[in-house]
Parts: C-alpha cells; sequence; structure tokens
C-alpha cells in the first residue's frame, strides 16, 4: 500500500473543520447565507450566495460528512495489510477510541461550564441582529449544574448524544459508534470475500443515515488498499470533482427554508431518503474523498504546512469554536456595532476571533489532545498489562485464561 501516513487527508479534516467555522459564525452574524430570507440581510449578495454553490465554503453539514467519511476510511485503513486483528485488538481500539474522543471532550465541557458559571457568555447580549432564527441568542439559556456538567463530560456526549454545554458535540456520539461499528467489520470480515456482499447490504441498511458515511469511507479504504480504485481519465475526476463541490453546497434553506430554483430538481422520490440535505452531503463527501484520492496536485495541497497545522488542531477547532463565538466574539461584536457599520464590525471581531482561535486552539491540541492521545495509548497498555498471565496468573483458579485461545486467533 502506498500513502501510509496519508498527510493529506489530514489537511482535509483541518480544511472541514474551518468550514464547521466559517458555518457558525455566518448562521450567527450574517443568517440570510443560510436561509435567503431577506429580512435577515444585511446587504444582497447573502440570498444569492445562499442559493448558490458558494455556500459550499460555509457549509458546516458537508464539513461533518467529510469528517465521518474520513473515519470510515482511515480508521480501517491500516489494517487491510496486517495478517493480525483479533478479539484483543478490538475492544484495545474501541478503549482507545473512548479516552482519545472523551477527554478532549470532557475538558471543552468543563470549560463551558466554567465560562456559564461566571457569566462570560456574551451571545444573549448581541442585539445588533435581525435573525428569524435565532440562533445564537438561543445559545445557553439556563443555569450551570455541576454534576449535569460531569455527567455529560464522561458519559453524556459519547454515549448518549447530549450536548447542553456544547451544541457541536452531538456529532461524537455518531463518531464512536461509527468508529465502533467499522473496528468490528475489520474483525469478522475485513480478510473474508463476503466483504463484497455485505458492502451494498449495509448501504442499504444505513441509507437514511448517519453512519451511511462511516461505511462508505470503509468502502474507499478497502478499494484503495487493493489499488482499485484508480481513476486515470483527468476529465472523468473533473467532473466528479464538480459533482461533489455541486452536492456539497446543496444549502439549508432548500431543507428547511426558502426552496431555491439550482437545487429543487434534485428532490427525487425514488432515492427514499428522508432528507435530502443529508444525502446529497453525504454523496458530496464521497466523490470529494475519491478525487482527492486519485489527484497528486490535490495531495499536494492538502500536504502543505498550513493545512496540516488545521488538521493536527481540528479537533481542537471543532470543540472550541462555540466556546470563543459566545463569548470573546459575542462580547467583542457587540461593542463594534455601537461604534462602528456592521459589516466592518464584523470584519474586525472575525479577524481577531480567528486570531484568538487558532493561538487557543493550538495550545489546546498541545495540553489536551495529545494528552488524550497519550492517555487512549497509556489505558489499552495497562489493560493488556493487567490481562497478561505473569500478573494475573497468581489470582485465578486455574493456569491459563480461559479466552486466551480466543484472542488470539485472528479472524
Amino acid at each position: 500500500m502506498s500513502d501510509r501516513k496519508l498527510m493529506y487527508l489530514n489537511g482535509l479534516r483541518g480544511l472541514a473543520a474551518l468550514m464547521v467555522v466559517f458555518s457558525h459564525y455566518t448562521l450567527s452574524f450574517f443568517p440570510a447565507l443560510h436561509t435567503g430570507i431577506k429580512n435577515d440581510s444585511h446587504n444582497s449578495f447573502e440570498v444569492l450566495a445562499s442559493a448558490s454553490p458558494i455556500n459550499v465554503i460555509y457549509n458546516g453539514s458537508f464539513a461533518v460528512f467529510i469528517f465521518f467519511i474520513l473515519s470510515g476510511f482511515v480508521l480501517s485503513y491500516k489494517y487491510w495489510s496486517q495478517d493480525k486483528f483479533g478479539f484483543s485488538d478490538l475492544l484495545s481500539n474501541i478503549v482507545k477510541r473512548y479516552f482519545r474522543l472523551n477527554i478532549p471532550i470532557a475538558v471543552s465541557i468543563m470549560l463551558a461550564f466554567l465560562l456559564l458559571s461566571l457569566g462570560l457568555f456574551y451571545n444573549k447580549d448581541f442585539i445588533g441582529l435581525n435573525d428569524s432564527l435565532k440562533w445564537l441568542p438561543g445559545i445557553y439559556g439556563f443555569s450551570s449544574d455541576f454534576i449535569e456538567a460531569l455527567k455529560e463530560a464522561v458519559y453524556g456526549v459519547i454515549i448518549y448524544g447530549k450536548q447542553n454545554y456544547n451544541l457541536i458535540l452531538w456529532t461524537l456520539k455518531y463518531e464512536f459508534y461509527g468508529s465502533i461499528m467499522i473496528y468490528i467489520f475489520m474483525f469478522l470480515f475485513r480478510k473474508t470475500k463476503i466483504r463484497f456482499i455485505l458492502y451494498p447490504l449495509l448501504l442499504i441498511l444505513f441509507w437514511n443515515s448517519y453512519y451511511l458515511a462511516f461505511f462508505l469511507g470503509l468502502l474507499l479504504s478497502d478499494l484503495y488498499a487493493s489499488d482499485r480504485l484508480i481513476i486515470k481519465n483527468r476529465l472523468i475526476i473533473s467532473l466528479m470533482f464538480l459533482i461533489a463541490i455541486f452536492f456539497g453546497s446543496y444549502p439549508w434553506r432548500e431543507q428547511f427554508g426558502e426552496p431555491t430554483h439550482l437545487y429543487g430538481f434534485l428532490k427525487f422520490n425514488f432515492l427514499m431518503v428522508d432528507s435530502y440535505y443529508n444525502f446529497y452531503h453525504t454523496a458530496g463527501a464521497f466523490l470529494l474523498l475519491i478525487c482527492v484520492l486519485n489527484t497528486n496536485l490535490i495531495k499536494k495541497i492538502l500536504a502543505s504546512r498550513v493545512c496540516v497545522f488545521l488538521g493536527e488542531i481540528s479537533f481542537s477547532l471543532y470543540l472550541l469554536h462555540l466556546l470563543i463565538l459566545c463569548s470573546f466574539s459575542s462580547y467583542v461584536m457587540n461593542h463594534l456595532t455601537a461604534h462602528l457599520s456592521y459589516n466592518l464590525s464584523f470584519s474586525i471581531m472575525f479577524i481577531l476571533s480567528l486570531a484568538v482561535l487558532f493561538t487557543v486552539s493550538y495550545l489546546y491540541y498541545k495540553y489536551v489532545d495529545l494528552f488524550g492521545i497519550k492517555s487512549a495509548v497509556t489505558a489499552v497498555r495497562t489493560i493488556k498489562l493487567l490481562n497478561t498471565k505473569e500478573d494475573v496468573a497468581t489470582f485465578l483458579p486455574f493456569k491459563s485464561k480461559p479466552w486466551d485461545n480466543y484472542i488470539s486467533k485472528d479472524n
């Protein structure tokens, strides 16, 4: 297999995280970019952009499905070439995934609890916004509760999908369970031909689910690892890229608000989907990854220092941007609009906010995210150490553990 490090995929993840940031800042201060409602707009460009491929730049839903597709691909990729992936490896990966995801999640929740307790969220104070959605003022409209915050931090988000202290954490439940399903699939079927029968069955089963993206990523990983995903025709790749961007820009307003002429024809009944919004973003992410895997120029761009850096801090960006938006950004915007025009106020606020967000995210990556990664590895090593014969044999009534023969066999 080539491209073992797949650094360019980390770069793609970084750009997707930046899209989520753009999405929530535009939704907060220029809601017409999403709703297409004229009364929400501050200029004519907003309504136009909301119904055009331009919105792919700030389409947070598309970015989320890029995350899911990438997870399905990356989590499985290295195991296609490995001879062993036994039951103990399956359990180790699940434990590792919990710690890797949940430690940064937990810290972000406790930070949100602290900011809420100290009254440092100013999103409800911002009054210069004509917004029919009332999305920004509606965040953190409750009193802080330490016990509830602690529950959310330990298991509430990743197990039950709770998101009281950080709205964007709703995706992490799907990320965790999607990861588990990928690991189980690899444990059971990665060396069997039956998996090629299972792929279409799984795609049908999860057709109306967020988990569809994970299995599409898994499928691409399988094909790419075996050199079955090679497309040399540049015209086909170019057309596929344009379609990916078009699908990825499927607008919020088409699903929840004012219909558009450009995207309205995509509502085909035979697709039998609950949400065209989710379906086309999934399809767009799928096609985009195929283009990335087959285009050296895109790989080179995504493997650049800037994109790789964004990839490194992407999880931190994702976890922290709502906290910065509701505290620092809202405070600055509220004060600037009292003296400057709205557009100029936003420009200054957004530049300052990005500077703060990148700085805080880098520190978070360095001291929290990396700690989560190291803790995940340590947790697995500890479990394996406690599971060795030398350490536990003296406490067992038999000489060998009855599950040893089972977990040592590769499936």
